[in-house]
């Protein structure tokens, strides 16, 4: 479980490069655009690490939902056999792993709602930056009202 998320997160960092490059131009020379550039990072590596720790939750209360199979066995077995005390014990820890698999399951879908707004976002900020590039290119090559003379 703990390799699946340090996966997650490598992942997420490598994301977060890949989208921190991606379709900037050459050189931006404009503070205000580098600014805006490095939101639009900032917000797509917060959208990673969202993704990643929705997978990662998911797969710790799958873990869960295991152990919890399990101690059902256990409790199955010692009741098969009259061992009360195991069986009181294993139904102790069923219950606690299917608790823990409950909350792990809604904190998977919180992470996965808020990547999801995040993702709305990310999305509009790109827009925008998109949209204050291109203005900031066409102001920067018009020559203005004098023609270039």
């Amino acid at each position: 479980m703990f390799e699946s998320l340090v996966q997650a997160f490598r992942q997420a960092i490598v994301n977060f490069r890949t989208e921190l490059h991606r379709g900037d131009p050459p050189e931006i020379a404009e503070p205000s655009l580098r600014a805006m550039a490095r939101d639009v990072a900032l917000m797509a590596a917060r959208y990673e690490m969202l993704k990643a720790q929705a997978r990662a939750t998911t797969t710790e209360a799958e873990g869960e939902d295991q152990k919890a199979e399990t101690c059902l066995r256990r409790l199955e077995l010692a009741r098969e056999i009259g061992d009360e005390e195991t069986a009181r014990v294993a139904a102790g820890f069923q219950e606690r792993h299917l608790r823990r698999r409950g909350l792990l399951t809604e904190k998977a879908k919180l992470f996965e709602r808020e990547a999801r707004d995040r993702e709305v976002e990310l999305e509009e900020m790109k827009d925008r930056f998109r949209e204050t590039l291109r203005a900031w290119e066409t102001s920067s090559t018009d020559p203005g009202p004098s023609g270039g003379a």
